[in-house]
């Protein structure tokens, strides 16, 4: 009998049929003022009691003045990291001179040092926005295609040399040399009195623009970073600088996508920065407004010669406005920073009283206080000393957990990062990837991380010892052999360091070049339905064999570094996203006209009759061949290159909450189990204990039982999430070969929330191997007046909107309730494009986490707990698995990296 959805669905009518039963559910308030009242953490606080212990401390008092206002406050003396505690003020004015809106903000992260005892402004309300910017020389290299290691399918290829590229020197001129990829060099100083960084709230990124001039003076944009932004990991102080590396991914035409032709140029560097000043949807959502542009010329000839370097032309500075402040949040919490900003004077008062709920961390130093006030903008700050507590920080070992590396004799919990050297950070990242692939790694290692998983891209074969058979659409093909390179020595160097990567399968499971791969390794022709852009038809009988075929090419070749946990389990990791529930991105994944044949085919075994399907979906269908779930449905439009559905179409029966749809969402569940298995059952002929480990994006959750109806607005997402995606839990569940799901969580989840959901996975059958991005989480905020109408997607009795509110979350609480509660923590690395990497804050995070664990680790009876045999990994032994390296030994490219360097200075 098929595995029926929880809720029970009254159907409206045609058309309109989503759940009569509709219960509302929590959300953020709107301030008297206008502004939305975003305050998450001090919830959390009161609901767990958390704040009850600071209800009568020692505090510091104090006032600062500013231009009319006063502020009078008190503040906890001390405090347990990550606590959140009340910072009790009041405001007061004098009328002739105070201007609002006027703003009340403490933060838990300055450095006292860097900060010089100067008042400074940070991203989340900020003040001057000023840069410098100074172009120092460029690196232009050639690619020698002799030097890439070409795939064989019987493995007998010759390692490569990497980078298959040959670097000239560095140049300080204003002439670059033309070639296959180059490179642009900048210094940027902070010439601002607004602390910069790129995490959560406030934040600033670099997305230059590469413009060629005609010889008519026009000027034409051709070409923008691959990743579209070079990140900013660490805060930047006033007076401070840092070094950049800007390269462009350019139009048709340009040598290996990453070069340049002769001719004349200008980059036009620009600083993005979020931005609130007022509501706007779409800017508020995304990158921001423009902080800064610099326009630098410089010409492109085909030798490289000395020549000056002509000054460039500052086009914007500080936003084009001094004054920044919002005018439409009131309250915000997040991670190290909390404020309050009084939009307009209260009727009647010279004064208002309040409390901000500032979490700490263990490294906070003191509590800055901040008086900020718009028009003409100035500040006030006084800074007062905390005393934090590490005491309580503390992990509990889990014996029973499930993933686990045995090493030397003792089981070691598995902390989890994405490598997205392939991606993200190979020649986009530097010219010298060689060096800065092995560093990434290292630097994961010396925060933890013990295990790599990776993007599951087919990438790797860019590199067949064919001409390439790439399915890409319009993607240049040069880039994906460059992210082949990049992707085969990441896992070189993964067993040069001594860390297991994942078994991994491919992005998507259907992407559509698979059946060329197939055809490459196995000679075996398949005549498949290609969908839209990506994907092959999930309803091709032969599909799960040719995807088989890559997997076990992989294994072969990499299989001799594959992670093996301590219950012997070998996860293959499948990132298979089908579905989407956020702000900017909903709807369903196109299937194409074979699997809605298919899914005809399954209605017809479910309902045995056409009157006995109308009956139970209040439809009049005259065949089970009128039957189309995709006829009439919206495109997504934030992500044309995505092919999302959403499902609105006037007078569809297929309708969200509604019995069509959830019958719909049901069958793509099963589909996907369906190709999995058949997939999985075909390595484990080779792998015995192979089991799949489910990837998805955005904040998907497999656990069962979840109520529809939950007040929970975080729940809810995760509820409706699961059919967006087609990955319904109970229906997951009931697969021997799924045991894991990982995912990209963007939403917050309190300690409270995650503890509830990994338990609850880990008792149903499914270890969660969670890597949220905490630098950015990108939070739903329920409410009445700001974003996108939210009733349908939260099933809301009455109109109800969400914004996306950008939040730093702290990984530390974080990884301790995941790992305490049976799953596996993990941290998104390197996603530079979309906004998920690790920040300077993240990997002391990360190293306190260590620090803790192995204290937990080391214990006595611990250590008794941890005492395994190695798992077995026989298999390993096998013929086929041939241990293959890609590339020349990688000391020796790091020793000729070091002989560059040394040159370059």
């Amino acid at each position: 009998m098929r595995l029926f959805l929880l809720l029970s669905f009254t159907i409206m009518c045609a058309g309109n049929v989503y759940a009569a039963n509709k219960q509302p559910a929590d959300e953020y308030q709107i301030h008297a003022d206008g502004g939305l009242i975003y305050n998450p953490l001090s919830r959390e606080a009161s609901r767990t009691g958390q704040l009850k212990k600071y209800s009568n401390v020692p505090v510091f008092r104090s006032s600062i003045k500013l231009d009319g206002f006063k502020l009078e406050y008190s503040i906890p003396k001390k405090a347990d990291a990550y606590d959140v505690i009340p910072i009790k003020y009041r405001l007061s004015w004098n009328e002739s001179a105070a201007s609002f809106p006027a703003a009340v903000e403490a933060t838990a992260f300055e450095d006292i040092k860097r900060r010089k005892n100067k008042p400074l402004y940070d991203l989340a309300l900020p003040g001057k926005l000023d840069l410098k910017v100074a172009w120092l020389g460029s690196i232009t290299a050639n690619v020698k295609p002799e030097l890439r290691n070409h795939m064989k399918v019987d493995l007998t290829d010759a390692p490569g040399a990497y980078p298959p590229f040959v670097r000239e020197p560095f140049t300080k001129s204003g002439v670059v040399k033309a070639g296959d990829l180059v490179w642009f060099k900048f210094r940027i100083v902070n010439t601002g009195n607004t602390i910069l960084d790129s995490e959560g709230f406030g934040g600033i990124t670099f997305t230059p623009e590469l413009y060629k001039i005609n010889p008519n003076g026009d000027q034409e944009l051709v070409g923008v970073p691959y990743n579209t932004h070079i990140r900013e990991l660490a805060y930047l102080y006033p007076g401070e600088s840092k070094e950049i590396w800007i390269m462009f991914r350019g139009a048709d035409g340009f040598p290996q996508t990453y070069g340049l032709n002769t001719g004349k140029y200008k980059i036009r560097f620009r600083a993005i920065y979020r931005w609130y000043k007022h509501f706007d949807d779409y800017i508020n959502m995304w990158m921001g407004n423009q902080m800064y542009v610099y326009d630098q010329p410089f010409t492109v000839e085909e030798s490289a010669r000395k020549a000056p370097i002509e000054q460039g032309e500052v086009v914007l500075t500080d936003g084009g406005e001094p004054d920044k402040l919002t005018r439409w949040i009131h309250t915000f919490e997040e991670f190290m920073t909390a404020f309050d900003c009084h939009i307009s004077k209260p009727s009647g008062k010279n004064s208002v009283t309040g409390t901000l709920y500032l979490q700490t961390a263990p490294w906070t130093e003191a509590v800055v206080i901040k008086l900020i006030k718009s028009g003409d903008v100035d500040i006030s700050a006084d800074v007062f000393p905390i005393d934090i507590n590490t005491d309580l920080l503390k992990v509990k070992y889990d014996a029973d957990h499930q993933m686990n590396i045995v090493k030397d004799g003792l089981k070691e919990p598995v902390i989890l990062a994405l490598s997205m050297a392939d991606m993200r950070a190979n020649v986009q990242h530097s010219p010298y990837p060689e060096q800065t692939i092995l560093n990434d790694i290292r630097e994961m290692k010396k925060c933890g991380v013990n295990m790599l998983t990776t993007t599951c891209m087919p990438w790797l074969y860019e590199s067949m010892d064919i001409p390439s058979v790439s399915g890409y659409g319009n993607e240049h093909i040069n880039i994906h052999k460059h992210n082949s390179d990049g992707y085969k020595y990441a896992l070189d160097a993964a067993r040069y360091e001594g860390i297991p990567v994942e078994g991994w399968g491919s992005y998507p499971f259907n992407r559509n070049n698979t059946k060329d791969i197939a055809l490459w390794l196995t000679g075996k022709s398949y005549d498949f339905e290609i969908l839209p852009d990506w994907g092959i038809s999930y309803a091709e009988p032969q599909l799960p064999e040719a995807v088989s075929s890559l997997w076990l090419y992989q294994l072969h070749r990499w299989g001799d570094n594959y992670f093996v946990n301590s219950n012997n389990n070998v996860p293959i990791t499948i990132e298979d996203t089908q579905g989407m529930l956020r702000q900017d991105i909903n709807g369903r994944w196109f299937i194409g006209d074979k699997a809605i044949k298919a899914f005809r085919e399954w209605l017809k075994e479910k309902y045995i009759s056409l009157n006995n399907l109308n009956r139970a979906w209040d439809t009049n269908y005259a065949s089970f061949d009128e039957i189309n779930p995709e006829e009439g449905q919206t495109p997504s439009p934030y992500m044309p290159s995505w092919p999302f559905l959403i499902y609105n179409a006037p007078g569809s029966a297929f309708y969200e909450w509604g019995k069509p749809l959830e019958d719909f969402d049901v069958f793509r569940t099963e589909q996907r189990v369906r190709n999995y298995e058949e997939t999985i059952n075909l390595l484990r002929k080779e792998i015995p204990n192979a089991v799949a480990d489910v990837r998805t994006e955005g904040s998907n959750v497999i656990v069962a039982n979840i109520d529809p109806q939950t007040p929970n607005p975080h729940f809810r997402h995760i509820y409706y999430s699961q059919r967006r995606s087609g990955v319904i839990a109970e229906i997951i569940q009931k697969s021997n070969l799924i045991k894991y799901h990982a995912d990209y969580p963007t939403l917050p989840f309190t300690p409270t929330e995650l503890r509830y959901i990994v338990r609850q996975s880990v008792e149903q059958g499914i270890t969660p191997m969670y890597m949220p991005q905490f630098n950015n989480m990108r939070d739903m905020a329920l409410n009445s007046k700001y974003g996108s109408e939210f009733q349908i997607h939260y099933n809301l009795p009455a109109p109800k909107k969400a914004v996306m509110m950008h939040v730093l979350t702290a990984l530390y609480p974080w990884f301790t309730a995941v790992y305490e509660e049976g799953g596996t923590p993990g941290i998104l690395w390197q996603d530079y494009e979309c906004d998920g990497y690790a920040s300077e804050t993240q990997r002391k995070e990360m190293m306190l986490f260590k620090e803790k664990l192995n204290d937990a680790l080391n214990e006595p009876k611990a250590l008794e707990l941890r005492k395994a045999s190695p798992p077995d990994d026989t298999w390993k032994q096998s013929d086929k698995i041939k241990s293959k390296m890609s590339y020349d030994n990688i000391i020796k490219q790091h020793a000729i990296y070091l002989t560059i360097m040394e040159g370059e200075k």
